[in-house]
């Protein structure tokens, strides 16, 4: 899958560390893009994209799905195929933010979630793949300081990572503007001479703080950009469950209808 589509959404609310406030100014707007693909016989081979900067889902034909959100913040994608059609999606944030304070490094942690996951009707159907991912990096840097990932691909049983909930950790400067991308992508392919459904589903959900085991910890302050929640991750992974039954429910009911007759490896780990 290919997204090379972008676009600004500047927000007007703002919330420090869970507290509202206003930011406008101190760290650069935030960006949000859902996008829905789909190729099929009935618009003559690859359709036109549904695009949306919208905070929110955007749910399109085959059960697609894209959401991104900075309040909750998080990006999800759900996609389906089948021997007729191939459908994916994307959701992607990606956002700024900063700690004012004295000079000098502090330790940041972000508790995250990640998940990926696929789905078959028929055990031979291939070319499924979903992928969710968070970094983090100062600004107008290729140097990543977090980085985790979770992906599924091509076939039953070969997702590398398909879950991923924990803590990344690692040093940033104060008074340092960095840039945080959420992704996720997930697709269903087409498998021609075959009546059964791919799923797809993947979800990014991220919380930032400051370490609070930090001995200077209260002279500091985490802003982001402006229309961005940051709340605790709920553990397990409700929503990406949901998400994921969303799509098999869907396939299911497509698949009633009709007669019977999956990036790479990744690698995973906190890079400072």
């Amino acid at each position: 899958m290919q997204f090379k589509s972008s676009a600004q959404l500047v927000a007007a609310i703002a919330l420090f560390f869970g507290s509202s406030g206003a930011n406008a100014g101190l760290v650069p707007d935030s960006s949000i893009l859902e996008e829905l693909y789909s190729n099929n016989a009935a618009c003559g081979g690859n359709c036109p994209s549904i695009i949306s900067t919208t905070s929110g889902t955007l749910v399109g034909a085959g059960g697609n799905s894209a959401g991104a959100s900075g309040s909750p913040l998080s990006a999800s994608a759900n996609g389906n195929g089948s021997s007729l059609a191939a459908t994916s999606a994307l959701g992607e944030v990606i956002f700024y933010f900063e700690v004012l304070g004295p000079s000098g490094q502090l330790p940041l942690d972000i508790d995250v979630a990640l998940h990926a996951s696929l789905g078959f009707t028929d055990p031979n159907v291939q070319g499924a793949s979903a992928d969710a991912s968070i970094q983090v990096q100062a600004n107008n840097s290729l140097f990543l300081l977090f980085f985790q990932q979770a992906a599924c691909q091509n076939a039953p049983g070969a997702c590398d990572t398909p879950d991923f909930v924990g803590t990344l950790q690692g040093k940033v400067l104060a008074n340092t503007v960095y840039e945080e991308t959420l992704r996720a992508a997930a697709g269903g392919l087409d498998q021609p001479g075959f009546a059964g459904f791919n799923t797809a589903s993947a979800l990014v959900d991220p919380y930032l703080y400051i370490d609070p085991s930090f001995a200077n910890a209260s002279a500091y302050t985490l802003v982001l950009s402006d229309g961005i929640a940051n709340t605790p991750t709920p553990v397990p992974l409700p929503g990406a469950l949901g998400l994921f039954g969303f799509g098999l429910a869907q396939a299911g009911l497509m698949a009633g209808r009709r007669p019977t007759s999956r990036p790479g490896k990744v690698s995973t780990g906190v890079h400072h």
